[in-house]
């Protein structure tokens, strides 16, 4: 699930100011509030990344590559003002697919032929790693 925030609201996040997720209409924002207060959560990194996105109306398939992943300290905060350290070297890229129920016979041909390596990618872990925490 995600949540839209403006500017206002994401420097509210790395100050570790919640309150404002009360007043917002959406339900998960109330279930987000919750968990972020009840369990001391605090942002650690930023993290930064360019992302190209492609959607197919079969079965709800979101195909997005991400790259130039790069991230800094959270005390740098909104805008960045200061280079952020790259996370990868070399240009890397990821690639993830999302889809509803079965992936298309297609897609799976393609992601199945050995060439790409699988492996479960965490843009924040890994940011948090470049970082030494």
């Amino acid at each position: 699930r995600s949540l839209g925030l403006n500017g206002l609201q994401a420097e509210a996040v790395l100050r570790g100011d919640y309150s404002f997720l009360k007043d917002m209409k959406a339900d998960f924002a109330g279930e987000l509030y919750l968990l972020l207060v009840t369990r001391c959560y605090r942002p650690m990194a930023l993290v930064s990344y360019r992302r190209r996105a492609y959607f197919l109306p079969e079965n709800d398939t979101r195909i997005t590559f991400d790259g130039a992943l790069s991230t800094g300290p959270v005390e740098r905060g909104l805008p960045f003002r200061e280079p952020m350290l790259p996370v990868f070297a070399g240009g890397w890229l990821t690639l993830e697919v999302k889809y509803r129920d079965f992936l298309l016979s297609n897609l799976k041909v393609v992601l199945e032929d050995g060439l790409l390596p699988q492996d479960s990618i965490g843009k924040y872990s890994l940011s948090r790693q470049a970082l030494g925490m």
